[in-house]
């Protein structure tokens, strides 16, 4: 009797024994199943935000591009120059001192913004631009502007608008005799945040003679960044700058966030300072999210002064299902 009991009890032993020696193989064979298909799903999910990334930096800096060529042409366009030519025969004439005001209001110059204002309006109209303007090189009148705020007529050297975005602008291209853009900034007379475009008119000797620019709504770049194809429910594209502020609105919030939202997270700080990469970390609300960076690169392709940063980025939860629910998978099998 004590022997079969032995027995018996040895059987149920090795049994066990033999059920766990072959599961060990399976187990670690899941393990590593789990480990290696965890890591490609890591690549790819990176891989794939990096290329969202990526394509919106291309299509604004193809904006960019757009932006450039449309300020040349407006530039080189009789029209423009027919134009500049009937405001300086208004202004030496009169209409306007050195260090003074282009005076708006005359007779004489309604008549000449009559003639001139539906080519350049009709210009503005067409591609969207929320201002245009035209400016004198030698004294920073402004002659005529597409919105006719407050700033028509001021004089951008000794005016009220001395030190705005737009008086930049009209210092850097006579100073450049190019294209230039100008960051983002708050501009009074809209009460808003501006970006603007300028472009050198010259005359017959080389010299510029006066300055075209367009002041540039927020609707198309939001646009290209807040396209929300690839990015899930909780995925967005923002731009940043050096300061960290971001010059691009929230797909979720529409309220208008430019030059307010300070982006002071791991991802911000590394794309100023970093070409290109990608985290995982808390983003500026708080919530732990991969993002992948990149710098525009805007002082390489057009000579800018100042940086802009483009982040993707998407909730770490959202992103990482595949990866979880494999885990899940693995663990089910092997229990």
């Amino acid at each position: 009797m004590g022997n079969r009991n032995f027995l018996k009890g040895l059987k149920g032993k090795l049994l066990v024994w033999f059920l766990l020696i072959s599961l060990v193989p399976l187990l670690i064979s899941s393990i590593l199943a789990y480990s290696n298909s965890r890591n490609a799903l890591e690549e790819k999910i990176f891989s794939e935000l990096t290329a969202i990334n990526e394509l919106k930096g291309k299509l604004v800096i193809n904006y960019f591009e757009e932006l450039s060529s449309n300020a040349t042409l407006l530039a080189q366009l009789g029209n423009t120059k027919s134009a500049f030519e009937k405001l300086k025969r208004y202004h030496d004439s009169g209409g306007a001192t050195d260090d003074g005001a282009f005076e708006v209001t005359t007779e004489e110059y309604k008549k000449i913004q009559a003639e001139i204002a539906p080519f350049f309006d009709f210009y503005s109209k067409t591609f969207g631009y929320y201002d245009m303007f035209f400016m004198c090189a030698a004294h920073g009148h402004v002659m005529h502007t597409y919105a006719r705020e407050s700033d028509l007529g001021t004089n951008l050297t000794t005016g009220s608008l001395s030190n705005s975005g737009l008086a930049r602008l009209w210092t850097k291209v006579v100073k450049h005799k190019k294209v230039v853009f100008e960051d983002f900034s708050i501009y009074a007379p809209s009460n808003s945040p501006a970006f603007f475009v300028g472009a050198p008119v010259k005359g017959s000797d080389g010299s510029v003679i006066a300055v075209v620019a367009f002041q540039v709504g927020t609707d198309k770049i939001n646009e290209l960044v807040n396209d929300a194809t690839g990015m899930g429910v909780t995925g967005e594209s923002f731009i940043i700058g050096d300061d960290l502020l971001v010059r691009t609105d929230s797909r979720f919030d529409n309220s208008s966030r430019i030059l307010k939202t300070k982006v002071d997270t791991d991802a911000g700080r590394s794309a100023i300072k970093n070409a290109s990469g990608n985290l995982i970390a808390d983003d500026y609300k708080g919530n732990e999210v991969i993002e992948s960076y990149q710098e525009l690169n805007l002082d390489e392709k057009f000579g800018s002064d100042f940086s802009w940063h483009i982040i993707s980025k998407m909730d770490y939860d959202e992103a990482f299902a595949p990866v979880f629910a494999l885990r899940n998978w693995v663990i089910l099998v092997v229990a």
